[in-house]
């Protein structure tokens, strides 16, 4: 479990803090860029063994849930709420954005063999469009 938490920690650790690009758009395809860029190849693949294992172990879900999920969640949360300072509303709430984020990496991860494209641009195009609306 300690070891898992490490490991895990690093992704957190390598997620700045949420860019301010000045558009709700930018935002979010700049945390589109990141999570692109860690979870590319053998990381992605590594996490991705880990969340088969997190439905039967509830101690590793969580270790999980804190270093993969929370941090994202916490990033689009703060990225919605400059949104919603500027007059802008999101179709989703944090919680939904991170899971829909995550959830496309870690499909393409397991069952397309992504590698280096966990995240295609067309993905962040789709992804963009069903969190703030817009044409995709």
């Amino acid at each position: 479990g300690a070891l898992i938490l490490a490991a895990a920690s690093v992704l957190d650790d390598a997620l700045p803090p949420p860019p301010d690009t000045g558009t709700t758009d930018g935002d979010l395809r700049a945390l589109c860029d990141h999570k692109r860029a860690v979870l590319a190849g053998n990381v992605g693949g590594a996490v991705a063994a880990l969340m088969a294992e997190a439905p039967r172990d509830a101690e590793l879900r969580e270790v999980l849930r804190l270093s993969v999920v929370a941090p994202v969640e916490a990033h689009l949360a703060e990225i919605l709420h400059r949104a919603a300072a500027r007059g802008e509303r999101a179709r989703v709430g944090a919680a939904e954005a991170a899971d829909l984020i995550l959830g496309l990496a870690f499909a393409r991860i397991c069952l397309r063999g992504a590698g280096d494209d966990v995240l295609s641009r067309r993905d962040e195009d789709v992804l963009v469009s069903t969190i703030i609306g817009g044409a995709a």
